[in-house]
């Protein structure tokens, strides 16, 4: 059978393409890129992307791609399959593993769409009997970033040499259509004397976090030397309940948003604000895509680390845990009691707020001196 797997397309043939990307924020932003790579090796392609419902604003936002089709597991296998044949795609590239029973199903939809080409994994067996064109991919042991390792799919279309992060960086970066913030969100960015900071604290199970009492610490910090700064707290309704109403200091002025923003208007949110923590989860990724500065709190175990989930962008900085060292790819010495992440000092993430702070009032104040000169 291994003759299926090495068979030529010709790239000429290929009008319309839909990469199944049906996983979190973070997944699909550094998978992105994939877009104007396909679109610069067959000229007039479309590209759809498969993603569950409430990613479906991201996909909008991003020029490259044409179009979504949205599948959540309340979706009928019937329509599945009529959302892809309706693009009458001619091929298919499954990025990520989600699980088993979810990645069979999209699988069994693709062929029984008669996709010609259907681009998967060769180390999972079940896509040997779905898939026509396989590649082996690694991604735990491969040693590259994220975004690179989602390059490998394309080999098929005569993508061979893998992009450099920097490349990946420009091809990813996006600026959204704009679209309104709630009013009482409208009314905190007319008061310029604040610089607006976005604090996401959770990673909705997807990461280690930086502990709240941590977080708390820093704000005090923040709040000790009277830095003209707001914080807005993003998240989900849950996470604010468990997280979010340790992190309301009085007299540091934190706006809580947790639970009260769709997809859509989280993107507005980041691009207009001035900076975002948070540890690797799918905000930090927006928000280095969108490019504002970006800090991202990671741990040193690599299967989470910064070597394969940095966040892409041109104004991104990240902190690990000092004293703590992996210990092969998925743990740390600490194992499954670690606090390892305490070792990243709120001192630092305040020094790196109050720069930010700092930057932003010079450039105010030096657009101000301009104006009236003028």
């Amino acid at each position: 059978m291994m003759f299926k797997f090495r068979k030529q397309w010709h790239r000429k043939s290929i009008s319309s393409v839909i990469v199944c990307c049906n996983k979190g924020i973070g997944d699909v932003v550094l998978t992105l890129h994939l877009a104007p790579l396909l679109k610069h090796y067959c000229p007039g392609i479309k590209v759809f992307f498969l993603v569950n419902s409430h990613i479906s604003a991201l996909i909008e936002k991003y020029n490259h791609i044409d179009g979504a089709i949205l599948w959540d597991e309340d979706t009928t296998y019937e329509n599945l399959i009529r959302s892809i044949k309706r693009t009458k795609a001619d091929a298919w590239i499954m990025t990520h593993l989600i699980d088993k029973k979810r990645d069979k199903i999209l699988l069994k939809a693709a062929k029984k769409a008669e996709i010609p080409l259907r681009i998967g994994m060769m180390n999972r067996f079940f896509f040997w009997r779905t898939c026509n064109y396989l590649v082996y991919l690694s991604r735990s042991k491969n040693g590259l970033h994220e975004a690179q390792s989602n390059e490998m799919l394309l080999r098929p279309f005569g993508h061979w040499k893998i992009n450099s992060i920097n490349q990946i960086r420009e091809l990813i970066h996006f600026t959204p259509k704009s679209s309104l913030l709630p009013n009482f969100i409208e009314e905190l960015f007319k008061d310029n004397t604040k610089v607006n900071i976005i604090l996401h604290p959770g990673s909705n199970g997807n990461g280690k976090e930086w502990p709240i009492y941590l977080m708390r610490r820093m704000l005090l910090l923040l709040k000790e030397k009277k830095v003209p700064v707001r914080i807005l707290l993003t998240g989900s309704e849950e996470e604010y309940h468990l997280k979010g109403s340790e992190l309301e200091v009085e007299s540091l002025e934190t706006v809580n948003l947790m639970g009260q923003l769709t997809l859509d208007k989280l993107i507005t949110l980041i691009y207009r604000c001035d900076g975002l923590i948070a540890s690797g989860t799918g905000p930090l990724h927006l928000a280095a895509a969108l490019g504002i500065k970006t800090l991202g709190l990671f741990p040193a175990t690599p299967f989470i680390g910064i070597k394969r989930w940095l966040p892409l962008g041109k104004k991104v900085d990240v902190l690990e845990p000092e004293g703590c060292k992996p210990d092969g790819y998925f743990n740390c010495f600490c194992k499954n009691e670690c606090d390892c992440m305490s070792g990243i000092f709120p001192e630092t993430v305040a020094e790196w707020i109050e720069e930010l702070v700092a930057e932003k009032l010079i450039n105010l104040e030096s657009r101000a001196l301009a104006q009236f000169h003028l």
